[in-house]
């Protein structure tokens, strides 16, 4: 168990980050978030927005190698974009959205810089980000 602003153990693969993912989003989705204080409620909102910009990034970054090396003609689908439609039940527009941030974010200088990683990228449009 991690203490408050204590950084949790790295996990040791992919299947292991995932579950730490889902555990931690899980335990805030079904806390009493009205008995928590005002402090604690921002820290959470801040927190889950830090979330949010590693989720862009690593979803692309995962993208971006599945795109790559066609896994989705593995399943027997022509795009990453059917195969995001087909087994991840996301409609057309997201899996297009999905695909628009992996190519703007594949070259980014500050996300090969590691700044997807800390959760430093802020969406702040539809198609836009900002680092810091």
């Amino acid at each position: 168990m991690c203490l408050a602003g204590q950084v949790p153990a790295v996990p040791a693969g992919a299947a292991q980050a995932l579950a730490m993912v889902a555990a931690g989003l899980g335990w805030l989705a079904s806390a009493d978030a009205a008995s928590m204080p005002a402090a604690v409620q921002a820290e959470c909102l801040r927190g889950l927005e830090r979330a949010v910009s590693v989720h862009i990034a690593a979803r692309s970054r995962v993208l971006a190698a599945f795109h790559a090396q066609g896994g989705f003609a593995d399943d027997g689908q022509g795009s990453a974009r059917t195969w995001l439609k087909w087994q991840t039940g996301v409609t057309g527009s997201a899996a297009c959205g999905a695909l628009g941030w992996m190519r703007r974010l594949g070259g980014h200088p500050a996300v090969r810089g590691g700044a997807g990683r800390r959760g430093d990228l802020r969406v702040v449009g539809a198609a836009d980000l900002r680092v810091g």
